[in-house]
């Protein structure tokens, strides 16, 4: 991979908690157009960088959520989000479960291991 996409690669990831962070941010940091920023991201990635911008901020989200010490609304302004109506609506998207279902049901499957290890 080129020198550029992994400079983009680490802009997203040093910025995208911030919610005005898209792809314009992109664009002026390197001084290149849009379309030639999307074309790299897909040649080199296989994916928009809108959507490398939000699955960064969609794992982190998740990772976030099992660490267990954060509410939801909390974990959307951190990874980027402003309304978290709509995070949770992407995040659904994603994982297929809504943010609270996902920790509901990650904390269950974490009870049930420290029970099944207590036998």
């Amino acid at each position: 991979m080129n020198d550029e996409i992994e400079y983009l690669k680490q802009l997203v990831e040093m910025n995208f908690h911030k919610h005005e962070f898209d792809i314009q941010s992109l664009c002026n940091h390197i001084s290149k157009s849009r379309t030639y920023i999307y074309r790299i991201f897909i040649f080199h990635l296989h994916c928009s960088p809108v959507h490398f911008i939000e699955d960064i901020r969609l794992n982190t989200a998740k990772q976030k959520i099992e660490e267990g010490i954060y509410e939801l609304k909390v974990i959307a302004y951190d990874v980027g989000y402003i309304d978290p109506k709509y995070f949770s609506k992407r995040f659904k998207k994603k994982y297929l479960v809504a943010p609270l279902n996902y920790l509901n049901d990650y904390n269950n499957r974490i009870r049930d291991q420290m029970e099944y290890l207590e036998f």
